[in-house]
């Protein structure tokens, strides 16, 4: 099996890189910085994808651009509970599994 190459944003990967290496010192990263272009190679490597809070909203159109451009993107996993958004089922239908965070602030909120 291959290993995952993920892509997330510059700030992710800064603040919690080591703890995936950790995990799995096999995955690969592609890391959107800033509003920089993502190269056609590293897109036809992504499997995986993690949108997490610090690309919301300035950075949403460009993350979901190379989400939606990456022909081998099996996974999705979004920072937040709403996955309603017209993006979201249009990666559906094109084979992404998109999961969400729902029920992560729970606790928090109960309280």
């Amino acid at each position: 099996m291959s290993p995952a190459v993920l892509f997330c944003s510059d700030a992710f990967w800064t603040d919690h890189g080591p703890e995936i290496i950790d995990i799995d010192p096999r995955v690969e990263v592609v890391r959107l910085v800033g509003t920089e272009h993502v190269p056609p190679a590293d897109l036809d490597r992504i499997t995986a994808a993690f949108f997490s809070p610090d690309v919301w909203p300035e950075r949403s159109a460009n993350f979901m651009g190379v989400c939606l451009r990456a022909p081998r993107l099996q996974w999705l996993q979004t920072m937040s509970a709403g996955t309603d958004h017209p993006v979201f089922a249009q990666l559906r239908s094109s084979g992404v599994t998109v999961t969400n965070s729902s029920g992560t602030s729970a606790p928090s909120i109960a309280q």
